[in-house]
């Protein structure tokens, strides 16, 4: 008999760190980094503003941050992403929302470490980079809004 997922209900925020070696389901928001064994999944009305790592990652909502699994990402068709994600199978239905790299090397290795590296051998090093506040795309009404400051990639 499998163990049901731990929630979180549409009326909590968590602040700080998880982490686990059951499933989550995120129904509310969390904020911080998330940690698990398992697999997490942001239910439609859920948000994570998060550094992720786990098995497999299922977005229905919105995810705010880079995202790390062993197994699969797979973000839905009403999911919003900002960040960069890392897995050997990247899953992006037809209507799904993605700001940020996609990195499917097979050793899911930290999305930031990829991005870091791409980011000293395509700027030249006399070039600064330039900070522009980008807006968000539109949030459902159980989302805060919140201004992401993006670097301009050249």
């Amino acid at each position: 008999m499998a163990k049901a997922a731990t929630l979180i209900t549409g009326s909590t925020v968590v602040r700080g760190r998880l982490e686990g070696s059951e499933d989550l389901e995120i129904q509310g928001r969390v904020e911080g980094q998330i940690a698990l064994d398992g697999a997490l999944t942001i239910d439609s009305a859920g948000r994570a503003d998060a550094t992720v790592n786990a098995t497999s990652i299922y977005v229905h909502g919105i995810l705010i941050g880079d995202a790390t699994a062993t197994d699969t990402i797979h973000l839905t068709g009403e999911s919003i992403v900002v960040g960069d994600l890392a897995a050997p199978r990247v899953i992006v239905d037809d209507g799904a929302k993605v700001r940020g790299l996609i990195d499917m090397g097979g050793d899911a290795s930290p999305a930031k470490s990829s991005r870091s590296t791409k980011t000293k051998t395509s700027r030249p090093r006399s070039a600064p980079a330039e900070a522009e506040t980008v807006e968000e795309p539109e949030l459902p009404a159980a989302a805060s809004t919140k201004k992401v400051n993006v670097k301009k990639r050249q």
